[in-house]
């Protein structure tokens, strides 16, 4: 198992604080207990620092920060995971991707809509139910799970013998690496074989790759 150094907690959320600014980044005991834990039973443990990122860019300068000073970095989504796939088992940083909650677009025409990591799986489906479409996905924590976590783990639910699972219904991601790239797979045609299939090597990875 990897050993991280040690870490300094004011430094660290100093260092975060010029990136997202003092208002999204959490430090104090009271404010970080909640993202000790998951939906795991008896998994626990603290992280240095919370912070928020507000935009992409946000992401990509936390991302390449941790990774340059290798600072653990743990993104969350409602914390609904049963396999601690959210306690920050080594410390660092817990990234909660709660302000990424915009359906951006929604095509009738050609059935794709366009959303950020952290709309719930349930709003998303009732938001196209709206306009006469399905999103058949639906895993038991589908009230409270977000899509960027339904992403990671590739989520399924009751309905999955059916009609298939996360990864079958995801034409396209943008993606943050681990040294702060931004980069852009697939795209909104159903039919997308250039290259290599870059979007479905990233669906269930768990943050092991971006």
């Amino acid at each position: 198992m990897k050993q991280f150094p040690k870490r300094d907690t004011d430094k660290l959320a100093a260092d975060l604080a010029e990136i997202v600014g003092t208002d999204n980044v959490r430090r104090r005991e009271a404010e970080i207990l909640t993202y000790a834990r998951d939906a795991t039973p008896m998994f626990w443990a603290k992280p240095q620092v919370v912070v928020f990122p507000q935009n992409t860019s946000h992401v990509s300068a936390i991302a390449a920060y941790a990774t340059a000073n290798e600072v653990p970095l743990i993104p969350r989504g409602s914390g609904t995971s049963l396999a601690a796939a959210t306690v920050p088992i080594h410390g660092g940083i817990v990234m909660p991707m709660t302000r990424f909650t915009g359906v951006l677009s929604i095509d009738t025409a050609e059935q794709v809509a366009v959303v950020q990591p952290g709309v719930r799986t349930l709003d998303l489906s009732n938001a196209v139910e709206a306009v006469g479409l399905m999103y058949p996905p639906d895993p038991g924590s589908r009230h409270a799970c977000t899509i960027g976590g339904n992403v990671a783990t590739n989520a399924g639910g009751l309905r999955g013998l059916k009609y298939g699972v996360t990864g079958d219904y995801i034409l396209g991601l943008e993606i943050v690496l681990p040294t702060g790239e931004i980069i852009r797979t697939g795209g909104t045609l159903k039919k997308d074989v250039a290259g290599y299939d870059l979007t479905h090597l990233i669906v269930g990875s768990e943050g092991t790759l971006a």
